[in-house]
């Protein structure tokens, strides 16, 4: 799949292919936030070895130094899969320095070569079948794939966007890269999650209402939702006013909940984003 082409446009509002023919402008028009919905009342359920999926995202701002703030929200929480980004780590730093090897995860990481800041991350509890690992080499950005009963998959992928990266090649990489990852598994549910910054979209109506960024910045992330056909679930910002946390889905349906929880630690200053799915994975017993 190749990446289109976009054009400027004095307009700051731009109607969805979704909603109208791909990249259509619309009439200039004041969009307002997505309001905050009222989440859901669901449980986290167990059926013998398997269980509804639990996904946490986070913004770290540093996860080295917060040790104990993941052990108190896993422990708090149970997820089954975290989501990391803005790690800051680097290839000196073990995984066990961050994550007690005692809560029982497997942690697969995308650093930075040089400057340490930024770097995404998943963490996935070891009783889960989790492979197909793929780092990307040009943006921020791992995924791997988790077996599901009856022979069905998930594809799981950790994005970020830096905010100073709003260069063409970081925007057209993230584009192919993705619309790669999903051609690669046609059948497989699919989800995206992470730092996207772009506060610009307002996602309740698919149009861009800001202008803190361009529109060669805005409208392939609009795009990338339309061609690979994922909707964007998280409604409610996850830092300030600003949706910058976001998670994409394939199959929005399944979704029992997405809520926030309060940051990880005081340094960070992004609400977390805890999601729930119908879907149960498979699971390993517990041989011990």
């Amino acid at each position: 799949m190749k990446f289109p082409t976009w054009k400027q446009t004095s307009l700051v509002v731009l109607i969805h292919p979704s909603r109208a023919p791909p990249l259509t402008t619309a009439i200039l028009a004041t969009v307002a936030s997505s309001p905050k919905q009222p989440a859901a009342k669901h449980r986290h359920t167990r059926t013998g070895q398997r269980r509804n999926l639990r996904m946490l995202t986070i913004n770290c701002q540093s996860i080295r130094n917060k040790k104990h703030n993941i052990e108190v929200l896993i422990e708090s929480t149970s997820p089954d899969i975290k989501i990391g980004t803005e790690t800051w780590l680097h290839s000196d730093i073990q995984s066990s320095e961050f994550m007690n090897p005692s809560l029982g995860f497997n942690v697969y990481r995308n650093d930075r070569k040089s400057d340490a800041h930024g770097c995404v991350l998943i963490a996935v509890k070891q009783n889960l079948e989790f492979t197909n690992i793929i780092q990307s080499k040009s943006v921020e950005l791992i995924s791997g794939t988790l077996e599901l009963p009856n022979g069905k998959k998930m594809v799981i992928a950790a994005y970020s966007r830096p905010p100073n990266r709003t260069d063409d090649n970081y925007i057209i990489d993230t584009y192919n890269e993705l619309a790669k990852l999903k051609q690669q598994h046609k059948k497989a549910i699919f989800i995206l999650s992470g730092d996207f910054n772009i506060p610009d979209i307002c996602w309740k109506t698919n149009t861009i209402a800001g202008r803190q960024y361009s529109l060669k910045v805005n409208q392939p992330y609009l795009d990338l939702s339309y061609d690979l056909g994922i909707e964007q679930i998280v409604d409610f910002p996850t830092r300030q006013d600003n949706f910058l946390d976001l998670l994409f889905t394939s199959h929005p349906a399944f979704k029992l909940r997405c809520k926030q929880l309060p940051p990880l630690g005081d340094k960070s200053d992004h609400d977390i984003v805890l999601y729930d799915r119908t879907h149960q994975v498979s699971r390993k017993k517990n041989t011990t």
